[in-house]
Order: structure tokens, then sequence, then C-alpha cells
């Protein structure tokens, strides 16, 4: 990871990378992090309490490294924080009936795990969670985000909507990583269409580069039942797909395993987050604040995470404990760089060609997606904000 260069103004860190394991273990991490400052996680608009982890969560894990996984799962927390994972399922085919967790949340929205430097942000509208940290033996780097299960769901509540896709993806077995970017339509069948995607690097050559490669769109049939879990029906290159839309209707986080059309035997996994578009209009105000980051990249021999603070004001960017691979790197640092957010969500960062983000409609998180190619090799990123 290289120093002087920004994510959405914010400058890279420049050490905390660690050979990612082969275990597959599903929402458990390494030792606890005693690296963790106090308020590195703050959500200080709102109050968080126990009970607010209560009730089925949809799960969502993506572990890279040597062998990368995706899980999914059906988290059950009570008021005490007792959790309970079933309908556990892998990349690889591999199931799990049941695993035991206890979470715990702060005043402040963030969520820990004993013994584990696994940490998470819930979002103000207490719907979503989402966090970092290292697999059971430490090597391994996820990303893992939670979608309140049970809210009342109509297919035809997509119908003529309109969303942004940012996705990181990688081969099971090969150095094969990156991210992609599209625009996606969805009719009243759920029919999906993905059109002016963008990926880095290209998948059919061995150029890399800032904005990747530009292709057409794929056609995928969607179903989700009244609880907000989304399926998709196998074509193409999709093999399976497995997701959960937000209670609001703004967001979905889903994880695939597509067939490589361009090396045969390996597959390719994805993480990916689909944002509504069209729903409001956004100002440059919308931008300023406290938001929480959670990031993980990619390499195509590493990976990593990291966390911290980031403070957007008009003069610039502060980031505040950056946490990487369970290590702190930083306690503070700052960038001239302001971030721009165009009417329709889109947030772009001058210096940063091909980097973009989207906010979603409630003003609360940002999704973003880049190439770091200051870094050899260049890194891959898809980070998290929540305000």
């Amino acid at each position: 990871m290289s120093t002087g260069t920004c994510d959405l103004g914010f400058v890279s860190t420049a050490t905390g990378k660690a050979k990612p394991s082969k275990e597959p273990k599903q929402f458990r991490g390494g030792g606890e992090d005693t690296n963790v400052p106090a308020g590195v996680a703050k959500n200080q608009a709102s109050v968080f309490k126990q009970s607010d982890l209560a009730g089925s969560w949809y799960f969502f894990q993506f572990k890279s490294g040597e062998h990368s996984q995706w899980w999914r799962s059906t988290l059950t927390v009570n008021t005490t924080g007792a959790a309970t994972s079933t309908n556990s399922s892998n990349s690889d085919e591999y199931s799990e009936q049941t695993e035991n967790h206890k979470l715990n949340i702060d005043p402040s929205g963030v969520i820990t795990i004993p013994n584990s430097d696994i940490q998470l942000i819930m979002s103000k509208d207490k719907n979503l969670f989402v966090g970092v940290g290292n697999s059971n033996n430490g090597n391994g780097r996820m990303m893992m985000i939670g979608i309140k299960a049970g809210s009342k769901f109509n297919p035809s509540d997509l119908a003529g909507t309109t969303w942004k896709g940012h996705e990181l993806r990688a081969g099971i077995q090969s150095g094969v990583k990156g991210w992609s970017r599209s625009d996606v339509i969805i009719n009243g069948d759920g029919l999906v269409t993905t059109t002016n995607v963008i990926k880095d690097p290209d998948p059919s050559s061995d150029s890399v580069g800032p904005g990747g490669s530009s292709e057409g769109g794929s056609i995928t049939l969607l179903a989700a039942d009244n609880s907000g879990a989304i399926t998709a029906t196998p074509g193409g290159t999709l093999e399976s797909l497995y997701g959960a839309i937000t209670p609001d209707k703004n967001m979905m986080v889903y994880v695939s395993t597509n067939h490589n059309a361009y090396l045969t035997t390996n597959k390719i996994i994805s993480f990916g987050i689909l944002v509504r578009t069209g729903k409001t209009t956004f100002s440059q105000a919308d931008l300023m604040g406290n938001w929480r980051k959670n990031l993980l990249g990619l390499t195509t021999t590493d990976a990593y995470w990291c966390r911290d603070l980031t403070v957007i004001d008009s003069n610039g960017t502060e980031n505040k404990n950056r946490i990487c691979n369970g290590e702190l790197i930083q306690d503070t640092s700052r960038s001239t760089t302001v971030p721009k957010i165009d009417n329709h969500g889109i947030i772009l960062v001058d210096g940063l060609p091909g980097a973009e983000a989207i906010m979603t409609p409630n003003k609360q998180m940002m999704v973003f997606t880049k190439t770091d190619t200051s870094s050899s090799p260049y890194e891959y990123h898809l980070e998290v904000y929540v305000k």
C-alpha cells in the first residue's frame, strides 16, 4: 500500500499486508485487536443498544487470499447478543448447519466479537452493519455485511428501478483479482439488464489501469422473497448468486460465482453492492461530516483491510486512527483534496482517474471502487463508508 495517494481524498497506508489463509471459517477473527482506539468507529448521531441487534440478519462475507471465498448465512441474534448462524454455505460448496457467536454493540454503533479483531459499524437506521477483520489464523482478510431480514417485500417494488453496482472479484485458485462497476435496470419480472460495465483489470487481456475496460451488458433473472432474500437464475457465465435487499429497498448486497470466460479452469467469485439511483438529489453538503470507512484491498498476490474515521469538510479530508490488518498505522493524516458529488449521488475525486463512488438515497452511506496505480502490484479497492 502506498503513501501520498488518495482514496476518496484519503491517504493510503504503507504497511499491514500479510498472506491470506485457506481455512473455510465464517464470521470468526484472529486474536483481539488491542490497537483499536476508543471512538474510532463513532456513529455520533444515533444511540444504539444491545436490542438493536436482535432479530434475523442475512450475512455475507468475502475473504481473499491464496484461496478466495465467499460465505452466506442467516444470523439470528437475541437481545443479549447471543447469535446463531444457520444455513451457512460458501463458494466451495461447503456448508455448516449451525455456528454460535456473541455480538456486543456500544452506544455509538460499534459491534465487536470477543477474542476477535473483527469490528463492525451499524447504520443509523439500524438495518445494516458492515465491517472488516482477520480470519481465524490472522492471515485471511475479510469484509462482511449484514442486512436485517423480515421486511415486507414485493418483487414489484423493483419494477423499473435503476441501480449503480460496485463489485470486488477474485479468482478462487489464481491471481485474477479486481473490481467492476455497472449500471443496472430491473423490470417488473425481475429481469436485470447490466450495462456500462467497467472492469479493472480487463479480464480479457493483460492490460490494467485506471478505469479498466468497458463492455456491454448481461441479462439475469432475479427473484426475491417477502423477507428480502434474493437469488438469481443461473445462465451464461453465472453459476450462482445470493443476496438481500435492505428494508428501505435502496441497497442490495450479494455474493456470486461465475465461470471465467477467459480462463475456464478458474472460477470468479464476487462480493457486490447495488445502490438505488434516481430517488433523490444530492449536494456537496451531503459529503460533509464524519464517516466510518471499511476497506478491503486486493492485489494479485495479497489482500488487506483498513478502517478509520474519516472527516470531510470544505478544506479537505482528515483520516483518524487508521488500523490495517489489526495494526494501528497512523493517528491522523490530512489531505487537501475534497471529493465532489453530483446531483445524482456520483462521487469523483480529482487526481484519481477511474475511481468512483455512489451515495445511498438516505445519504448515510457511500460505496467506492478504485485502483491504486501508485503501488506495485496495483491494488483494487472496495470501500464502504457509514455516516
